[in-house]
């Protein structure tokens, strides 16, 4: 069925643990991981974060990918996908 704004996630189960870690009062640091069942897929997100001044932070974040969707054609095969992306956060 197609994702609409009220999904959550694009399967109707899935399982997801995060942790976090300050390791030190400039950097911190966590990790996500999400578990789809259905699709024998899961995700992996960990992600850091460095407050370079007082109002200024930058963060790098990577997210990926693995779990055998369905092609065109309707027969499934595993897809891996990995993204990465910078922010720099400026609080006033």
């Amino acid at each position: 069925r197609p994702l609409t704004v009220k999904d959550l996630s694009f399967t109707e189960w899935n399982f997801m643990a995060q942790i976090s870690y300050p390791f030190n009062p400039l950097i911190s640091g966590s990790f996500a991981a999400l578990w789809y069942p259905s699709v024998h897929g899961y995700y992996l997100g960990p992600s850091a974060t460095f407050s370079l001044a007082d109002n200024l932070d930058f963060s790098l974040f990577l997210q990926y990918f693995s779990g055998r969707l369905p092609l065109p054609s309707g027969e499934p095969e595993r897809q891996n996908l990995t993204f990465g992306f910078l922010r720099f956060k400026y609080n006033f």
